[in-house]
């Protein structure tokens, strides 16, 4: 692992898209200056007083980019949840995510393998579950019963490709 952090704002544009913008930073504590205050103000909204530290996470992850740089596949491993407010920890070892990035809806070659291998798309967010498996009852899980559920059968199931 390379043991880089970030800090990272995401924003839905008016398409529903995803806009991702972060910066590298060292840590928490280095979070308190002002490259980082300025980042947030900029694509967050909010000053960093404002803001509390509630999830870390951390996974290794491995890129593949094909040939004409058309498309991507991210595959997070080891995924592991440590809650800042409860002092929780929970951990997703077993569990493969992969994400498939391409441009536009250009022929995809991994599409097809995935097709291939019965594999689906699903919408998974680490910050959700993560915050899902690691916060007290007073959380509404219920939204995310469905995510954890499969997260549970896959990681029971042994895989072999």
């Amino acid at each position: 692992m390379s043991g880089i952090s970030f800090l990272e704002v995401k924003n839905k544009t008016n398409k529903g898209r995803t806009k991702k913008e972060r910066i590298q930073v060292e840590g928490i504590s280095s979070l308190h200056t002002e490259d980082a205050e300025d980042f947030l103000r900029a694509y967050a909204w909010y000053d960093l007083s404002e803001l509390r530290f509630f999830l870390e996470n951390s996974f290794g992850r491995i890129t593949l980019v094909n040939h004409a740089m058309t498309e991507r596949v991210t595959i997070d491993l080891n995924l592991y949840f440590h809650n800042l407010q409860t002092g929780c920890d929970s951990n997703l070892s077993r569990l493969a995510v992969i994400e498939l990035k391409r441009n536009g809806r250009m022929e995809s070659p991994m599409a097809d393998i995935m097709c291939g291998l019965r594999v689906k798309p699903c919408g998974f967010s680490k910050y959700c579950i993560g915050t899902a498996l690691t916060s007290d009852f007073s959380l509404k899980k219920n939204r995310f019963k469905a995510k954890l559920h499969m997260a549970e059968r896959l990681i029971q199931q042994k895989i072999i490709i």
